[in-house]
């Protein structure tokens, strides 16, 4: 009887320290995104989490760099999937002046590498993969190109940009009447409606769709 009683008596004990224990709130840090035209929310994140990437920012006549932990000398860029938060953060965007007005794009040629969704920073591969002439642009001498889709010649372009607003427009072109394939229809139809050029090292930015979308370029060696 005594046994059982002594027991009964732990068993209460246990079960009035379990029901009396604090809850144990996680602990929350705040994530600030910083810099020039930057208007990001800041974000709540559990002790320990990933901070959410921004979705792309953009600046006027810059290029995006990255999310960096100081504003200085912009040396330690802050990895989404890799750094945990630990504390109260604060990232800074870093800005890389576009130097398009010294870029000249008579003389030289582009392939295409894709389709990239401003939103999402998605890249989307046109078909075929392997085909190291298609998609292709050559700036001549003057405002003129020519390129290549798939199986089509792009011949006759003429073209006009304001490096100033980095405002560009395809005024003509002619095309041959090969019957097409892979995504060579789609690629010609993007190429009328591009708006929007930026160039960044040997990178060539020609953006539609009101920005939301852009065809990537690699330069080439002629």
């Amino acid at each position: 009887m005594r046994k059982i009683f002594f027991i009964l008596l732990a068993f209460c004990c246990i079960s009035l320290i379990c029901c009396n224990s604090p809850t144990i709130t996680p602990q929350q840090h705040s994530v600030q995104f910083r810099g020039e035209d930057v208007t990001v929310d800041s974000q709540s994140i559990t002790h320990g989490n990933h901070a959410t990437e921004p979705k792309k920012t953009e600046r006027e006549g810059y290029n995006f760099g990255g999310w960096f932990t100081d504003n200085a000398t912009f040396a330690n860029e802050w990895d989404f999937k890799a750094n945990i938060i630990t504390q109260d953060t604060t990232l800074y965007a870093k800005w890389e002046e576009n130097s398009l007005q010294e870029i000249n794009l008579q003389g030289t040629k582009w392939k295409l590498i894709g389709i990239v969704d401003v939103q999402t920073n998605d890249l989307t591969e046109l078909e075929p993969k392997d085909c190291s002439e298609c998609y292709t642009l050559t700036f001549d001498i003057g405002s003129t190109f020519n390129g290549r889709t798939v199986n089509n010649v792009i011949m006759n372009g003429r073209y006009e940009f304001d490096s100033n607003t980095y405002s560009y427009r395809i005024i003509d072109y002619v095309i041959s009447e090969v019957m097409e394939m892979g995504n060579g229809n789609v690629y010609s139809q993007i190429l009328w409606s591009n708006r929007y050029f930026m160039v960044n090292d040997t990178y060539l930015y020609l953006y539609y769709n009101d920005k939301k979308n852009y065809l990537l370029f690699k330069l080439l060696e002629l």
